[in-house]
């Protein structure tokens, strides 16, 4: 039997978790449930950052490493501000240029995992995958950084399908989820000017090139056209797109068969709405991937349609792509099928496939039958959309 983590977060995941639970139980997962805010809190997050911080400063002062003229400035200013914000992202482009002594980089990721609770940290290891709910930007913000970082989540998985007749949709976004913008690397010059900078590594392209590759290996031999567009902007960010195009180039080279297009992020965003049918898998750097995720879900209903997971090598955390939506939680109207898609994701990830077909069989039904939410036109329920999924997979499965 395969062992989870649950953790509902906040807002409507709450509500839509409570009545998910006996899928869980239908297809014979056991499950922990945990509370994010015990996992995380973002006052025992500062105490430890700020603690961390008088070591860096110290070691600053030794002159363990140099400092150019405008990084010194700048961590001046966030010194006198006591900005804890803005000194974790100043570390970590200071990590990413290997500014750092070994030791101090060491120090500086155990202490900043110190914002996920040790309870989870040390058991982590005993489940097999994480069934999370949407969080608040918060504490709960923070536990998603820090879990990113510490079980290295470097693959970002959004699939796009249609579940109604009348369209023909079946594309997966592939993010990058380790870098770009998103790695949090932000700074003032002065007072007055501040700035983030975009990071791309030949080894983060490499290996979401490489599962994203492998992926269109996978859903060729399901039929599907096994084709990959990468997104970018490289006529203009030459560097960091040019490069993230490049390496996704070379790295098609090793899978033979698969057609590789790339496409400007800009065009992307009408070519989704024009004609989605074209796309297969789109691979695409975090910021890219993140936006056209969103605007792809519109096409097939919103984001009550829209599971993810975000996965490395060892760990993987499935979950609805919405947020906690604190303007309907409690009224039992809630969308559950961005949760309950994730779920048929996680089964086949663990491969239970018969589960996994079954959930989306069951989901397909649902909407073709009209028990739908009111974001998808309908007037059910949150607890009348889980019940109605567990009789339209009793009614598959019979």
């Amino acid at each position: 039997m395969k062992k989870i983590i649950v953790i509902p977060g906040h807002g409507v995941g709450k509500e839509v978790f409570s009545y998910i639970l006996p899928l869980l139980d239908k297809i014979n997962i056991e499950y922990t449930i945990s509370d994010v805010d015990h996992l995380a809190s973002i006052e025992s997050i500062g105490l430890k950052v700020a603690k961390f911080k008088n070591i860096f400063v110290d070691s600053w002062k030794s002159n363990l490493f140099e400092l150019s003229p405008e990084e010194r400035r700048e961590f001046e200013i966030i010194l006198k501000k006591d900005d804890i914000r803005h000194f974790i992202s100043f570390i970590r482009g200071l990590i990413f240029k290997e500014r750092l002594p070994s030791d101090l980089i060491q120090e500086f990721l155990f202490t900043v995992s110190g914002g996920i609770s040790p309870e989870f940290r040390d058991n982590v290891d005993k489940y097999d995958s994480i069934l999370l709910g949407p969080v608040e930007t918060e504490a709960g913000g923070y536990f998603l950084l820090w879990v990113r970082a510490y079980l290295d989540l470097y693959i970002n998985m959004r699939p796009v399908k249609s579940y109604n007749d009348n369209k023909n949709i079946d594309m997966v976004i592939v993010r990058e989820n380790s870098e770009d913008l998103y790695a949090g690397i932000e700074g003032m010059l002065n007072e007055d000017v501040y700035y983030a900078k975009k990071v791309t590594t030949k080894f983060a392209v490499e290996r979401i090139a490489k599962f994203a590759f492998s992926m269109a290996q996978e859903r060729k031999k399901n039929g599907l056209s096994g084709k990959v567009t990468v997104v970018h902007k490289a006529n203009l960010l030459g560097i960091t797109d040019g490069s993230f195009l490049r390496i996704s180039k070379e790295i098609s080279k090793l899978y033979e068969g698969i057609e590789l297009n790339d496409i400007h992020v800009d065009n992307c965003a009408m070519q989704l709405i024009l004609n989605p049918e074209q796309f297969n898998i789109l691979l695409a750097p975090n910021l890219y991937g993140d936006i056209l995720s969103d605007e792809a879900s519109a096409l097939v209903g919103g984001l009550g349609l829209a599971p993810s997971v975000q996965k490395g090598d060892r760990y993987s955390v499935f979950g609805p792509v919405h947020g906690t939506a604190p303007d309907i939680a409690g009224k039992g109207i809630a969308n559950p099928l961005a949760t309950v898609l994730s779920i048929a994701m996680m089964c086949d990830h663990l491969g239970m496939k018969k589960e996994s077909d079954l959930i989306e069989m069951g989901v397909r039904k649902l909407i073709q039958k009209g028990i739908k939410t009111v974001d998808l036109g309908g007037k059910s329920t949150t607890k009348e959309v889980c019940n109605g999924l567990i009789n339209a997979m009793d009614d598959a499965d019979a």
